[in-house]
């Protein structure tokens, strides 16, 4: 636009320049706008970042993937100030050595805890999961189901779609492996209304 006006008539040249004062005019305050709302957003990060910051010896040995040890050095971690996220990290490494039974303890216990809701997310996942390891894909559903609105993850929809797969409704499995595959591309989709 800017390099045609030049080639125009010296009225038509006016005209051109109005639109794009207009256009750097919407551009600035839409500018603007993005970048108040960048702060807003930077701002809020930063409030919450201690929400879900934990670290420990028992954290440390989880990333190392030393599961047991991680499980035991947690256990003795109890009484922190982020209890939450400490279960949520026994929860996990049990799962990863096969204990359902503590998994699942653990992640009914932050259930309980009422702790914000990614952690809510992240025990809601675990108890899903546990169900898929047990093959109880209606109970996996359930809990995954609970889990997806509270945080962002498209990696659910991937363990959702199994779900209905494994139960033969392929055309919710279809549409959650789609969401997965394509988080923004279909984002507006949503699930069917007609379950098994």
């Amino acid at each position: 636009l800017y390099e045609s006006v030049w080639a125009l008539p010296l009225k038509q040249q006016s005209k051109q320049m109005d639109t794009l004062e207009d256009k750097v005019e919407l551009l600035l305050t839409t500018w603007g706008s993005l970048d108040e709302s960048m702060q807003e957003l930077k701002r809020k990060v930063k409030e919450e970042a201690h929400l879900y910051q934990y670290q420990s010896k028992g954290t440390i040995l989880f990333d190392q993937g030393q599961f047991q040890e991680a499980c035991a050095q947690l256990k003795q971690e109890e009484h922190v100030e982020k209890d939450g996220i400490r279960c949520l990290y026994v929860g996990y490494a049990s799962l990863y050595q096969s204990d359902l039974v503590e998994s699942e303890a653990q992640f009914q216990y932050v259930l309980f805890l009422q702790t914000p809701a990614l952690i809510t997310h992240l025990a809601y996942k675990g108890l899903g999961l546990i169900a898929i390891v047990q093959h109880d894909m209606e109970k996996a559903i359930h809990y995954l189901e609970k889990a997806q609105p509270l945080a962002e993850n498209h990696e659910l929809m991937y363990n959702l779609g199994v779900c209905y797969f494994t139960l033969g409704n392929y055309e919710y499995a279809t549409t959650c492996f789609r969401q997965y595959a394509y988080p923004v591309s279909y984002t507006h989709l949503t699930l069917p209304t007609k379950r098994i």
